[in-house]
């Protein structure tokens, strides 16, 4: 008998064998199932729970293995606490309906005066268990996990101590420690009896059948009491917020990871149900956690599953094209359906009821803060009640408990373990995390499944807890323990098993950094073929463009929430701020970035050199840039939060300059995907963590040092992903040092007057006007920078073939460069006219009347993207001439020009509107026209023909007719307005042929061969 033969009946036997038990497990289900009906209906239903005891031990006896996913089918679908209004406590609100789950008292006590549970005699069982037959599982992991578990256990039990110190009620301490317990309860038992993936099969089954059956139970509860007046605030616990996110994150990791079968086709079917009962369960936290962990995943995928990005990148844009629709459709509505929308625009603009509820967060948390420093560095202790001694509105009456348990997880652990506790528990998460992410790397696919699974789910885990108590709930406890233990026993298999037979599609390689030619010869072919070997422009484009839609994204979220709480006065400190260092940066830049770019293009083999270097430079005069902005900071006579924020974002801009030589190197090497993913992981996590700081009340310090933390890892990832291509040399000699001194003079001159010149409108704002001035330019400025996405991506992308092209000849260089410049040129006008239609519906939707003043520096700021969209291209095309000295002698102008009209401007528009902004807008607006005029002398007439001109000028008309008719359709609203603008935009560039039918025909023929390849 052949080994393939003996293979396929061994398959054959094991089928058999599963359908065997499945048949026998079937028919005793429901043997068991007709004796539990007949006991009930005689009236003996307590026997009911007996005899389901019985067999359940009975199963676990014989298949201990299966004891993480008798947990998961317990904390997945029994309640906490009972449904509607419980003993003692005054609802005023709806009562949501009891169900059967909420009945079963898995987590009430056996009896009045018995502090013991059903889940506690769960817990010891299964403990017991594994005890008795500890030959059937592995040993105890010896694991980064396994020590974090085992230091919050630690913390735990030196919190119970100090609480029952401080005469606190060991009842309500143990009441409060239960959590933490079954949280590694549920680590332990994962952990040791993973020992294959047949678990962890039925583990993705417990989540998908336990979550459809509480979603149907939400709809049917929905359905109870959609007409009652008031409804209900949830129709199904609040862990359902954290459980149903999960089960669409899993869904999503079946299709992204091509986990095909009977598992996947059943949750893809659910997944509607579940989306529907997460709707109508009303839970603002739901879309913040699953927001969150969409978030993660896409990153995680993306950066550690390489052959999914393409997928990953479809699904952002995707949910992006349903937001765009979906959010301004529901923005003002108030049913099930709006349930995500009302979380962001509760965050924004609440209602009277939510306002209160986040009036009461906010007394809540001062009184947190005030426990936490009378606790110290080892906490109050728990059993202790909560010191309510600042105004706060008493809701003991709804919730007995919150005298103990506060809302604010995180604040809460602070409170009762300390600072001991609280770095005990978050390194938990971070280890967890860590291993999951390590875990999405591996072949196997469902192995990567439960790594992306356990890092959405610890993420989702910490905001439920931050939100609305997730860290003192039981289910939720029982959950992130057994992921936790299920991702440490996929670890063990992944280490022991031999690669799978059908492991994910790898990543193309990387193809070996090809020798050039000596430095100052030009070898035609050698340049051909390396661009030849070199990502295309457009998968480049794409890459760039993806991260730009996710960090579009996070710095949209963060620009709705963050202005409106720190206010105008708060946020000025920051912009000035980031406007000093973005100035005294160039000292430390010294414009090296576009030199090495050129450089590495045109020989690759000195790449380490170069990006060593480079990075070496910066290091030795990162502190004559600290000095410099220390010398300011004295001079300025700033108060002492404003000198501690300018400080920290001295430490955050040193960071992401040391990293930028390594950015230059992967540009040059056309990777512009980790150009991207450095972009989304710093924008993303600035955005999520300094949205949570301003929530966790925290103000510009907090801000900037989360800025200076998060420069920190995109700095350290960087250096890891440079080494797939190149090492980084870093043994720099003096001449090396000079040489690049010496060469990049006009590139630095060059950074050092753009930087004055972008930043000084907002320097002299903050020395001749108010701080609210300051806040009033500094929105309309990021919006701004937000709208310049476009040319920075052309110029990206196009650089190092506009160098290349170069070393072929000058020609050859304007015919390249004419595209890049084209496209730049055509796309302005449109976006200019869109932002002069939104600029007051977006800044009164986004800010509030408080920034009113910012609506006509919005306007001006937009009527300045067409002349600076064509100088950022012009300045590339320069560049890859080797003429930047031309620009740089531009730019010197416009730094001398830009002040004088600002001292002009400034002053006048203060006066006469009370608003020195539109002084500084109308400054930037007059010297871009000088630059383009300028432009055009120096290199525009030989790359701008006739045709392009005259195009750029149909589309000019085009796009003031869009404004024109937009303007007349403003009565009607913002929607309106907009989209008659756009039809009336596509009419007129129908018309006037602005699309020829060549470029309409080229882009349906791409779209054809992109859907052929695909």
């Amino acid at each position: 008998m052949t080994t393939d033969a003996a293979a396929v009946r061994a398959a054959t036997a094991r089928e058999r064998a599963v359908w065997g038990v499945g048949a026998g497990l079937t028919a005793a289900a429901v043997l068991i199932g007709l004796l539990a009906g007949a006991l009930t209906v005689s009236g003996r239903g307590p026997a009911v729970f007996g005899l389901g005891a019985v067999a359940l031990v009975v199963v676990l006896w014989k298949a201990p293995q299966y004891s993480p996913v008798v947990l998961l089918v317990a904390a997945l679908t029994i309640e906490q606490f009972s449904l509607g209004i419980q003993p003692g406590a005054i609802s005023n609100t709806g009562v949501t309906p009891s169900d059967i789950t909420d009945r079963i008292p898995l987590f009430h006590g056996l009896a009045q005066n018995l502090h013991v549970s059903l889940a506690d005699v769960l817990v010891l069982t299964l403990l017991a268990i594994w005890l008795l037959k500890s030959g059937t599982s592995n040993p105890v992991p010896r694991s980064p996990a396994t020590l974090a578990i085992a230091g919050v256990l630690f913390a735990v039990l030196l919190g119970l101590a100090v609480g029952q110190a401080h005469h606190g009620s060991l009842r309500t301490a143990l009441t409060e420690v239960r959590p933490y317990a079954y949280l590694a309860v549920g680590y332990l038992i994962a952990s040791v009896y993973v020992t294959s993936k047949s678990v962890i099969r039925a583990a993705f089954w417990a989540f998908v059948l336990c979550s459809g059956l509480k979603a149907f139970q939400a709809i049917h509860s929905f359905l109870k009491v959609r007409h009652q007046q008031p409804r209900p605030d949830f129709v199904v616990g609040h862990e359902e917020a954290l459980f149903f996110a999960l089960f669409i994150l899993l869904t999503l990791a079946l299709w992204v990871f091509d986990v095909r079968g009977p598992l996947r086709k059943t949750a893809t079917a659910l997944a509607p149900v579940v989306l529907l009962a997460d709707l109508v369960n009303s839970r603002r936290t739901a879309w913040l956690i699953l927001a969150a962990a969409l978030l993660v995943f896409a990153v995680i995928t993306m950066i550690a599953v390489p052959a999914r990005r393409r997928l990953m990148t479809r699904i952002l844009v995707g949910v992006a094209v349903l937001s765009a629709v979906y959010f301004p459709a529901y923005w003002n509505h108030t049913g099930a359906l709006a349930g995500p929308a009302r979380a962001i625009h509760s965050a924004v603009s609440p209602n009277p009821r939510d306002e209160s509820s986040d009036q009461y967060r906010v007394q809540e948390n001062a009184n947190l803060r005030y426990n936490i420093r009378q606790g110290g560095v080892i906490g109050k202790g728990f059993g202790v009640p909560i010191d309510y001694a600042l105004p706060i509105a008493q809701i003991d009456s709804i919730d007995p408990l919150i005298a103990y348990i506060p809302h604010n997880g995180v604040f809460y652990i602070l409170m009762r373990m300390g600072v001991l506790g609280g770095i005990a528990f978050w390194s938990l998460l971070g280890v967890g995390i860590i291993g999951a992410c390590r875990l999405v790397r591996n072949r196997d696919r469902e192995i990567a499944v439960v790594g992306a699974l356990v890092a959405c789910a610890l993420v989702g885990y910490a905001l439920e807890g931050y939100n609305d108590q997730g860290f003192f709930m039981y289910r939720v406890a029982f959950v992130i323990g057994s992921l936790l233990g299920l991702a440490e026993g996929a670890r063990r298999l992944s280490e022991r098993r031999a690669p799978v037979p059908a492991p994910l599609p790898a990543p193309s390689p990387v193809p070996a950094l090809p020798a050039a030619p000596p430095r100052r010869e030009r070898v035609t072919t050698s340049v051909a073929s390396v661009a030849a070997a070199a990502p295309s422009v457009g998968r480049n484009f794409t890459a760039l463009a993806a991260g730009q839609l996710v960090t579009w994204t996070m710095t949209l979220l963060w620009t709705i929430i963050v202005p409106r709480a720190l206010g105008p006065a708060g946020l000025g400190v920051i912009v000035t701020a980031l406007a000093v260092t973005g100035v005294f940066s160039i000292l430390l830049g010294l414009g090296t970035r576009n030199y090495l770019v050129r450089e590495i293009v045109v020989d690759r083999t000195q790449a380490p050199h170069l990006v060593g270097t480079g990075v070496v430079l910066r290091l030795l005069l990162a502190p004559v840039f600290a000095g410099a902005v220390i010398v300011y900071a004295q001079f300025a006579n700033y108060g002492h939060d404003a000198t501690l924020v300018l400080y920290l974002a001295t430490v955050a801009a040193i960071l992401t300059l040391l990293a930028e030589p390594m950015l230059a190197g992967f540009q040059a090497i056309e990777q512009m995907k980790y150009l991207a993913y450095s972009d989304v992981i710093n924008k993303s996590a600035q955005g999520l963590i300094g949205i949570a700081l301003v929530f966790l009340g925290f103000r510009a310090i907090g801000l900037t040092a989360s800025m200076a933390v998060i420069a920190a890892v995109v700095f350290v990832l960087d250096a890891i992903w440079l080494r797939r291509f190149f090492p980084l040399d870093l043994r720099a000699t003096f001449s090396r040092i000079f040489r690049m001194l010496r060469e990049s003079v006009a590139y630095w001159a060059f950074g050092l007057f753009f930087m004055i010149y972008l930043w000084i409108d907002s320097m002299l704002l903050s020395l001749l006007t108010r701080s609210e001035v300051v806040g009033w330019y500094g929105v309309p400025m990021r919006l701004f920078q937000t709208l310049m996405f476009l040319p920075v991506l052309l110029s990206t992308a196009w650089l190092p073939r506009l160098v290349s092209a170069y070393e072929e000849s000058p020609a050859r260089l304007h015919k390249e460069a004419r595209t890049p410049l084209e496209l730049a040129l055509l796309l302005s006008a449109p976006i200019c006219a869109g932002t002069a239609i939104l600029a007051a519906p977006a800044i009164h939707l986004l800010y509030g009347s408080a920034y009113d003043n910012s609506v006509p520096v919005m306007v001006i700021l937009g009527l300045c993207l067409p002349p600076m969209y064509l100088n950022i291209m012009l300045n590339q095309v320069l560049v890859a001439a080797k003429r930047q000295v031309h620009w740089t002698w531009v730019m010197a102008g416009a730094t001398v020009v830009n002040p004088l009209l600002n001292l002009a401007l400034i002053p006048w528009t203060e006066h006469r509107y009370g608003n020195g902004a539109i002084g500084a807008g109308l400054s930037l607006l007059l010297t871009e026209a000088l630059i383009v005029v300028a432009g055009f002398v120096i290199v525009g007439r030989d790359v701008l023909d006739r045709f392009i001109l005259r195009r750029g000028a149909l589309v000019a008309v085009a796009a003031a007719a869009m404004w024109g008719a937009a303007y007349l359709a403003r009565p009607f609203g913002p929607v309106v307005a907009i989209l008659v603008g756009v039809l009336t935009f596509a009419a007129v560039a129908r018309v006037s042929g602005i699309v020829t039918a060549e470029q309409s025909e080229l882009v349906r023929s791409a779209i054809r061969n992109r859907r052929r390849r695909d």
